[in-house]
C-alpha cells in the first residue's frame, strides 16, 4: 500500500534528523502548518493555491519528487494546477480606455483659422481699424522736430514777461535770473525729457541754456521753438518789450 502524503513528508523529514521548527525556520511555514500537512489535513488555510504553494516549498525541501506529490495531491483534493508563466501572460490584461478628455488647444486653433477664412470671404464683413491709443506725455519726439506741438502756456500779463522752458530732447542743464537779479537765480538745475519750467519777471529774465538742441522756448504764449544745435550752450534775455529772445 502506498504512504499517503502526509507520511512521506514526515518520514523524510526524520529520515534527515530535522525537527518541524528547523524545518519552519528554512521553510517559512509555521509549525502547525507543517505539523497538519504531515497529517494530510490540507484544510488549515483556505485557497487551495496557498496550501498547494506550501506543499511545494515543504517538498523541495525536503528533496522529494515534486511533479509526483503535487499531482497527487491535485487528483486527492480536486485541485487545479497553478498556471504556468507563459499562459499568465499569454493574454495580457485589458484596460479599460479612460475617457479622452476634449483638446481645447487644436479647438481653438481650428474656430481661429474657421474666422480666418470667412474674414478673407468677406463673409463677417470688413475688417474695422482699431483706434490707436493717444501718445503719452513721455512719448516725445526728436529735438527741433518742426511737428512737435507746444504744450499750451497762459499769457503773461501785459506788464510782464512769462517764459517756459521745455525738454523735448534728453536732457539739459537750465539756469533763470529775474529782473536783473544775477546774485540768485530763479532755479538751476538739470531737466529731463518731458519736464518744463515757467518764470514769470516783471522787467527781464536772463536764461542760460547748457544743450541748445535740447530745449523749447515759449514767451509770452509765443512759440520760439529749439533755438540751437545739441550741445551748443547759449544765454539769453527776455523783456516784455521783445519779440524775440535775444542772445547774449
Amino acid at each position: 500500500m502506498n504512504q499517503t502524503i502526509g507520511r512521506r513528508l514526515s518520514d523524510a523529514r526524520e529520515a534527515i534528523h530535522a525537527s518541524l521548527y528547523q524545518a519552519s525556520r528554512d521553510t517559512k511555514i509555521r509549525v502547525d502548518f507543517l505539523e497538519a500537512m504531515e497529517r494530510d489535513d490540507f484544510s488549515f488555510v483556505s485557497g487551495g493555491l496557498y496550501v498547494r504553494g506550501m506543499l511545494r516549498s515543504y517538498v523541495r525541501w525536503l528533496g522529494l519528487n515534486e511533479a509526483t506529490i503535487l499531482e497527487e495531491y491535485d487528483q486527492l483534493h480536486d485541485s487545479k494546477p497553478e498556471p504556468s508563466l507563459a499562459r499568465m501572460i499569454a493574454k495580457p490584461a485589458e484596460v479599460t480606455p479612460k475617457a479622452r478628455r476634449p483638446n481645447w488647444v487644436l479647438a481653438g486653433v481650428a474656430a481661429a483659422m474657421i474666422l480666418l477664412v470667412l474674414s478673407l470671404i468677406g463673409v463677417m464683413g470688413p475688417v474695422r481699424e482699431v483706434a490707436s491709443p493717444p501718445p503719452t506725455e513721455t512719448e516725445a519726439k526728436a529735438p527741433g522736430s518742426p511737428t512737435t506741438a507746444p504744450p499750451a502756456f497762459a499769457q503773461a500779463p501785459a506788464d510782464g514777461v512769462r517764459l517756459t522752458v521745455q525738454v523735448v530732447g534728453d536732457r539739459s542743464w537750465v539756469a533763470a535770473y529775474i529782473d536783473g537779479n544775477e546774485s540768485q537765480s530763479a532755479y538751476q538745475g538739470t531737466l529731463v525729457s518731458g519736464d518744463a519750467k515757467t518764470f514769470d519777471a516783471k522787467d527781464a529774465i536772463r536764461l542760460i541754456v547748457g544743450n541748445l538742441g535740447a530745449v523749447r522756448l515759449t514767451v509770452n504764449g509765443r512759440d520760439f521753438g529749439t533755438p540751437g544745435l545739441p550741445g551748443r550752450v547759449g544765454t539769453f534775455n527776455f523783456t516784455p518789450e521783445s519779440t524775440s529772445p535775444s542772445q547774449g
